[in-house]
């Protein structure tokens, strides 16, 4: 029920093949404790409970957690995974070693539900019912604007930064590239970031000529939208703190004054 098939069995083995691609997507980067942050606490405060209490797990829980620990800190987005299971990994044992939680007794633990659960409700309420009347997309990856803009030119072929590609899908503006990174593969991905970061500069002129690139979508930070600002052949027609959005002058003789 799915695009791909029977071959959603595959995904995550495909994904997980992509090799040099996954140290550019964010997502699968690896943990960074250069900041303290709210997963470092976890392990912290999980290993001084540990020495506090004696707290001890059967083998197998041990091997689950560490698994758990080790997924989270290889890729960035296995931390949700760490904090959704392990949980239920540690409730038992946890439970053994203090009885007094375990041991409480059904009428107070029955009062304390009902007394939770109009609180809880009432949370949820006040943070969804705010959301549900205003959503919006994070703007920095849904640049409404730089894309309003870009559709106006109504461009044929469009060179794009890799984490802008969902929302230009979703204006209707065909892509270079997107996220379906196992689409696209190693090879395509890690030669896109080397071109648009410059890493490797006559590899950008060579893609933007080879591919008939006539406007591109990039990120303000993007080595490549700094240098479009510099080549006569190329008009920017817009850029906010977001997105840089470029023309190439001989696709668009009439193009509009420049917006910033």
């Amino acid at each position: 029920m799915t695009p791909y098939g029977w071959n959603s069995l595959l995904a995550a083995q495909n994904i997980l093949n992509l090799g040099d691609a996954l140290a550019i997507i964010r997502e699968w980067a690896p943990a960074n404790f250069s900041s303290f942050g709210l997963f470092e606490a976890c392990i912290l405060g999980g290993l001084a409970l540990a020495l506090m209490t004696g707290v001890t797990f059967p083998p197998v829980r041990i091997v689950l957690l560490l698994g758990l620990v080790h997924m989270a800190l290889a890729h960035v987005r296995n931390a949700d995974v760490f904090a959704l299971i392990t949980p239920m990994v540690l409730a038992a044992p946890l439970a053994a070693r203090f009885k007094n939680l375990r041991d409480a007794s059904r009428d107070a633990a029955l009062s304390a539900r009902m007394l939770a659960m109009p609180i809880v409700v009432a949370t949820i309420l006040t943070a969804t019912i705010p959301t549900l009347t205003s959503y919006a997309p994070n703007a920095w990856i849904s640049p409404s604007a730089a894309v309003s803009i870009l559709k106006s030119y109504n461009p044929k072929r469009v060179f794009n930064d890799y984490d802008l590609g969902g929302y230009l899908i979703w204006r209707g503006v065909p892509t270079y590239i997107d996220g379906r990174t196992e689409l696209y593969g190693e090879d395509f991905m890690v030669e896109h970031n080397a071109a648009s970061a410059l890493a490797k500069p006559m590899r950008f002129f060579e893609l933007l000529k080879d591919y008939n690139i006539d406007a591109t979508i990039l990120r303000r930070q993007t080595a490549g939208s700094k240098l479009l600002d510099r080549l006569p052949e190329w008009q920017q027609v817009y850029a906010d703190d977001v997105a840089v959005v470029h023309i190439r002058k001989a696709a668009f003789p009439a193009f509009k004054p420049s917006q910033k």
